[in-house]
């Protein structure tokens, strides 16, 4: 099954704003591009995979939502605002460096552009849907320091399933 992950309107989720829910979305994007866990990405892992993923998708958040630094640390499990500046200073040099990462933050941007500029609407062309939904919720709830069930709940407003073109709507 595919989905339609949309940012929330006002109404849908209050106390998340347009640009934050992207940036929860490029969060859960470059997890699955970077193949690393979400609590790689967010978390406090080291580990040269899990830098990589979150350099790129600070870098990226940067760019697309142009949030603060301080403002995508605390999205970014509550990092110091020094620490994001530092991933987002080193990007260069990973381009350089290496092509796959090049390759990587390429197609994590394409996808991050298409969210911000097509009304927030991204479709998942894979079978794995519920786990970019988990993943978003666990980012949510993250950032929003809210009850993972309450995080769903909203999440869930923002997910429309729909059928496989060889499947017939219900």
């Amino acid at each position: 099954m595919n989905a339609l992950i949309g940012r929330p309107n006002v109404s849908a989720a209050p106390s998340l704003t347009e640009k934050q829910a992207c940036v929860l979305q490029i969060i859960a994007y470059a997890s699955r591009i970077f193949e690393v866990s979400h609590s790689q990405l967010v978390g406090r892992d080291r580990s040269t995979p899990a830098f990589h993923a979150r350099a790129a998708a600070i870098h990226v958040a940067r760019r697309v939502t142009g949030l603060s630094f301080p403002a995508l640390g605390e999205l970014f499990g509550d990092r110091d605002h020094t620490t994001i500046m530092y991933a987002e200073s080193q990007i260069e040099i990973l381009k350089l460096r290496s092509p796959r990462f090049q390759r990587r933050l390429g197609r994590l941007l394409d996808i991050s552009e298409a969210v911000a500029g097509n009304a927030g609407i991204l479709a998942l062309a894979d079978d794995n849907a519920e786990q970019v939904f988990s993943d978003l919720a666990v980012a949510f709830a993250k950032a929003r320091r809210m009850d993972a069930n309450r995080a769903a709940d909203l999440i869930a407003a923002l997910v429309v399933a729909i059928p496989h073109k060889n499947e017939t709507p219900r």
